[in-house]
């Protein structure tokens, strides 16, 4: 998966992505899309996208982002900090 985003506001972000899945024999499925993103409470994401590539397989753990059309998603951001668990090196 590589992803590009841009912050266009300071709770509003656009993003381009593309995922790829291996499958038999070298095959690959992929896809592509655009999403944009508002932040409602620190570190809480609502986010609307479209894609216009996609692979559905009910096996895979992200498939109602990677199926071609719409779609929406909740997402949290999280690292060492806000878990409580202190950095490494500061």
């Amino acid at each position: 998966h590589a992803r590009l985003l841009c912050d266009i506001a300071p709770r509003v972000d656009l993003s381009v992505g593309v995922r790829q899945r291996s499958v038999t024999h070298g095959a690959a499925d992929w896809s592509a899309g655009l999403e944009a993103g508002y932040r409602f409470a620190k570190d809480l994401w609502l986010a609307a996208g479209y894609n216009v590539l996609g692979f559905a397989d009910a096996d895979f753990p992200d498939r109602e982002r990677t199926a071609r059309g719409g779609f929406a998603a909740l997402r949290v951001k999280f690292d060492e900090r806000s878990l409580g668990i202190a950095p490494l090196h500061e």
